[in-house]
């Protein structure tokens, strides 16, 4: 494993941010509670299932270029959503500073051994 930046990771986190952005644009900020925020992930998951199906089980030797693209972007949307829906809780219940490596979260998001 390597010391420096995941760039793949990084380059895939801007990808989502920009999908984000795109979501933004098009829908404003959404506010959901838990039950309307999981349809909507659910229903993007099942988009992704959809594409995921064709590729794996199509049957065609030669698929469509088309196909991986269109998971990609499934894929995105459902990454999008899921922070979409962590901007909702974060913007509701304020973020706690963990001392030791001083990132904010909300304060049981972060594991038994965060200590907050």
């Amino acid at each position: 494993m390597s010391a420096g930046p995941n760039t793949e990771r990084i380059r895939i986190l801007m990808e989502v941010s920009r999908e984000r952005d795109r979501q933004d644009g098009k829908w404003g900020p959404q506010r959901h509670g838990p039950a309307r925020w999981l349809a909507i992930l659910a229903e993007e998951f099942g988009e992704a299932a959809k594409e995921a199906v064709d590729l794996e089980f199509d049957g065609t030797p030669d698929l469509p270029a088309d196909v991986e693209a269109r998971l990609v972007t499934e894929l995105m949307q459902v990454a999008a959503v899921a922070v979409a829906w962590l901007e909702d809780i974060y913007t509701r219940v304020p973020p706690v500073t963990d001392g030791r490596a001083g990132t904010k979260h909300v304060i049981g998001s972060c594991g038994p051994d965060c200590g907050c």
